[in-house]
């Protein structure tokens, strides 16, 4: 009668030994070709279990093995580090936080920008909970932006936005992360259009062309030429915010409509020349709001007036010209101005080129005494400190160290420096 043994096993002094060679395709991962393993028992039974149960693992084993050797399909969107779940909101629900938080009282553009820069990160990245991305991320991101054809500025402004909301998520919910859109390097790679601002001869040009225009339209451009108003400060304008008395004015100030920037941009701004025709012109033609085509009482669309505007700028100017390049425009004329004005000043109140403060009251008697050398003190007390126009009180100091003062108790605040043209002084204007 011939002995069997259990499958894979063999005896040797009355012990059972498990013993099953290593497929071909599996032999580099071992060093032998042969697995031999003692079972420690002399039973059959016992060593026929036990046999089974090591092949069992050992086939699981190799099956692992020979998946690893083959292309997993679509094994490029796996990930390194598997997503663990996580209690914190999603992207999505972050931007829910931050619009109820911020968009009461913003306009239309506000909510839109919101919108446009997370999807442009759901599209990168996907959708996730906020504490499941990471700086690494941000960079890729930050890398499709810019393969996406979008300025440096922009992608400054795209960060900006998308930092602000996964901020204010994480403090208004009590989320224990850091921000990983904040910290990520944003070169400046100097591909931002530089504007010029516009000559005088062509500033000239241009609102000889509104008054031939004349229509709506034009004094609009007329309005914002002179008085360097925001674009959307000027179309959201009520025919009540013009006054046209002796000192003729335009008040800017919020609307249910149209919102101000700023807080410090309430503020009342003389009319002159070209702005003050438009004025005239709008007080004439309407008794509600300034610009109804943009003005509805309800919101005031200024991307429709910066896109209707800007086309008919660079067709007119035959220049790469925006509409708010005039606001620029006018704040150059305005540093010109300043200069010579209070080069004039220096040299009336200094004879020598000493240092003096020189008081308000002082600089109120002079200004009575000569008019002609403050004819456009209160244009340039209006447009820079964003208050009703009245004569600027102005420290003369011929070292720049002196930065800061006190004048009659009051904290002053520098606006302005600028070098005067030939006595050397620097002038400091003071909001006041």
């Amino acid at each position: 009668m011939v002995d069997t043994f259990p499958k894979y096993t063999y005896t040797k002094s009355g012990t059972y030994y498990f013993s099953k060679t290593v497929p071909r395709d599996l032999k580099p991962h071992y060093t032998r070709s042969r697995i031999i393993i003692c079972l420690k028992t002399k039973s059959a039974k016992q060593a026929e279990l036990s046999s089974k149960s090591i092949l069992h693992k050992l086939e699981n084993y190799w099956l692992g093995l020979r998946l690893t050797q083959f292309d997993i399909p679509a094994q490029h969107l796996l990930r390194s580090d598997p997503t663990k779940a996580s209690d914190a909101p999603t992207l999505k629900e972050a931007l829910d936080v931050y619009l109820k938080t911020k968009a009461e009282g913003r306009s239309d553009y506000f909510i839109t920008t919101a919108h446009r820069n997370i999807d442009y990160v759901i599209k990168c990245l996907g959708c996730r909970s906020i504490d499941q991305y990471t700086s690494a991320d941000a960079a890729k991101y930050r890398d499709w932006l810019v393969e996406k054809g979008l300025a440096s500025s922009s992608v400054k402004r795209v960060f900006s936005s998308v930092k602000a909301i996964v901020n204010l998520a994480i403090n208004e919910l009590g989320i224990e992360s850091k921000n990983p859109f904040a910290g990520v390097y944003l070169a400046s790679r100097g591909d931002a259009k530089k504007r010029r601002p516009l000559s005088n001869k062509s500033l000239k040009h241009l609102q000889k062309a509104c008054m031939k225009a004349d229509d709506d339209l034009r004094w609009l451009i007329a309005l914002i030429s002179d008085t360097g108003m925001r674009l959307s400060e000027a179309a959201g304008l009520h025919v009540d915010d013009i006054v046209l008395g002796e000192v003729p004015y335009v008040s800017i100030k919020p609307h249910a409509w149209r919102s101000l920037k700023t807080f410090s941009s309430e503020r009342k701004i003389p009319l002159v020349g070209a702005s003050l025709w438009a004025a005239q012109r709008i007080k004439l033609a309407s008794d509600s709001f300034c610009f109804t085509r943009y003005v509805d009482g309800v919101k005031c669309n200024s991307n429709s007036a910066s896109a209707a505007l800007n086309k008919w700028l660079k067709r007119s100017t035959r220049q790469d010209v925006v509409i708010h390049g005039l606001r620029h425009t006018f704040r150059d004329r305005l540093y010109v101005r300043m200069a010579h004005l209070f080069c004039n000043i220096c040299q009336v109140f200094t004879n020598s080129q000493r240092c003096r403060c020189v008081s308000m009251s002082s600089l109120k008697r002079h200004a009575v005494a000569n008019p002609s050398l403050f004819q456009h003190a209160c244009p340039l007390s209006a447009y820079f400190v964003g208050r009703t126009p009245r004569v600027p009180c102005v420290w003369v100091c011929k070292h720049t160290e002196k930065t800061n003062t006190n004048l009659r108790g009051e904290r002053v605040h520098l606006r302005m420096p600028h070098q005067a043209y030939s006595s050397g002084v620097l002038v400091l204007t003071l909001g006041i």
